[in-house]
């Protein structure tokens, strides 16, 4: 928690930003033909850019849920075929673009099972990553999100998962920031300079705290890889497939979390070249689909060992 309060002391303010709009319409059936996503199943979505999902028991780990946008992924399945970094939102030529989530509604109760957990996460990808073409290529993924498990020295935590392959380069980043609960923000995500090809952290702060900024929109300095090289956005990408996930490990039929319900926004200002610009709310803020903002018991960060979803590589600690 400590690294983390002091990176947001650090932060700069964001500066208010309007929504756009990205429908989340993938079908399970593109799903299925995206190899990057293959395995995963079509979340609850409503209101377009909304995901909702229920902690259910599970055997196993995996990942339940995934919305992503129709376009996105058989862009994905371009990429993949020509092994060209691909996706449906092109991004601007300059500027700074934020992918983030609100987080609607997340358990953070204590699970009961010794491996049991679950995250939930906002995803960038180009589909043409992954662990089995090794030829010198242009690629990004990250995942931004958060974990309740208890699988991690602290149960709850901030993940942070991707890799950034540039040429025979390959920038990973794997980390779990512990935090305390409760939750002092209610988004999530992450900020693209496209101009400097760095990317970081950003956050909404919505708790009144002597130890934090005042509540609002802040980006965090720019991310750096296992190798303590910035994490960059490669030069060969200039679209990408945005996104919502969520995970679910080794939950008892007993938990008591079982029920319990999980459910995100997506919230971006990169619109594409070819949808409108976007128009800044009344009130400034971004619309936040159909749940209402609400505070959580959590400020979450955290998983051990493989990545937890399809599709990362190896990704190294």
């Amino acid at each position: 928690m400590k690294k983390l309060v002091a990176a947001i002391l650090l932060a700069t303010a964001a500066p208010v930003w309007a929504n756009c709009s990205y429908p989340l319409d993938g079908t399970q059936a593109d799903l299925d033909a995206t190899p990057i996503t293959q395995g995963w199943t079509k979340a609850t979505v409503y209101n377009g850019q909304s995901m909702e999902g229920t902690i259910t028991p599970t055997a196993g780990f995996h990942i339940p849920y995934a919305a992503l946008s129709h376009d996105g992924l058989v862009a994905m399945q371009q990429a993949a075929a020509t092994n060209t970094p691909m996706g449906d939102l092109v991004l601007p030529s300059t500027g700074v673009v934020h992918v983030r989530m609100h987080i609607d509604e997340f358990p953070w109760g204590t699970f009961s099972g010794p491996l049991s957990g679950a995250g939930m996460f906002v995803t960038v990808l180009t589909g043409n990553q992954g662990p089995d073409n090794t030829l010198p290529k242009d690629a990004l993924q990250l995942n931004v999100g958060l974990l309740n498990s208890n699988y991690t020295a602290n149960r709850t935590s901030m993940l942070i998962v991707g890799q950034s392959i540039r040429g025979s380069y390959v920038g990973s980043v794997n980390r779990l920031d512990p935090v305390s609960l409760p939750l002092p923000g209610d988004v999530v995500g992450f900020w693209i300079n496209v101009d400097t090809r760095e990317i970081g952290l950003s956050f909404r702060i919505t708790a009144v705290d002597p130890n934090l900024p005042p509540p609002g929109d802040y980006d965090l300095e720019p991310l750096k890889d296992s190798q303590g090289n910035a994490f960059l956005l490669p030069q060969g990408v200039t679209s990408v497939a945005i996104g919502l996930g969520a995970l679910v490990n080794q939950v008892p039929v007993t938990d008591p979390l079982q029920g319990a319900r999980f459910g995100a926004t997506l919230l971006t200002d990169a619109c594409g070249s070819s949808e409108p610009p976007p128009q800044t709310l009344p009130n400034g803020n971004p619309f936040m689909g159909k749940a209402a903002p609400k505070k959580f018991q959590g400020l979450p960060f955290p998983f051990v060992g493989q990545p937890p979803f399809a599709g990362t590589g190896n990704g190294n600690k």
